[in-house]
């Protein structure tokens, strides 16, 4: 089951393409929606096997790269964003050592690594771009091909 991320990155594709015509802010909050209501529908997170939570789990982060790229190609992440982001994912990340386990509130897990991920993202944005890591610049962007 390592690559059951193609098969989430192909759903993603899909429902980007058949919802184009809507702002990916919403598909990403839906997704979040969708996420919490899952147990309710009678889908168990972390289910052993094929797991359809980690696909709509992850499709707020697909559709909010989506919704941010216009705005990350236009300017970098403000430092304030950054280190708000990258404060808020210490402090969950410290909650969840302290209580030695993942925090029972799934949601808030997305809504944490979500702005974790956009303060990631400002954090690299700042770091000089190095000749000798362009190959390894290349294989992030292509690494599904290889």
């Amino acid at each position: 089951m390592y690559t059951w991320f193609l098969a989430a990155l192909f759903c993603h594709y899909v429902i980007g393409l058949v919802t184009r015509r809507i702002h990916p802010g919403w598909i990403a909050l839906s997704s979040v929606v969708v996420w919490a209501a899952l147990p309710l529908l009678g889908t168990a997170h972390g289910l052993v096997g094929p797991r359809p939570d980690k696909c709509v789990f992850y499709a707020v982060f697909f559709v909010a790269g989506a919704a941010l790229r216009p705005v990350l190609t236009r300017r970098p992440v403000p430092w304030a964003v950054t280190v708000s982001a990258r404060a808020v994912a210490a402090a969950w990340a410290l909650h969840a050592a302290r209580i030695d386990a993942e925090p029972e509130v799934p949601v808030l897990t997305q809504v944490v690594v979500l702005p974790a991920v956009v303060g990631a993202v400002g954090w690299f944005q700042g770091l000089p771009r190095l000749r000798a890591l362009r190959p390894v610049e290349w294989l992030g962007r292509n690494s599904i091909v290889p």
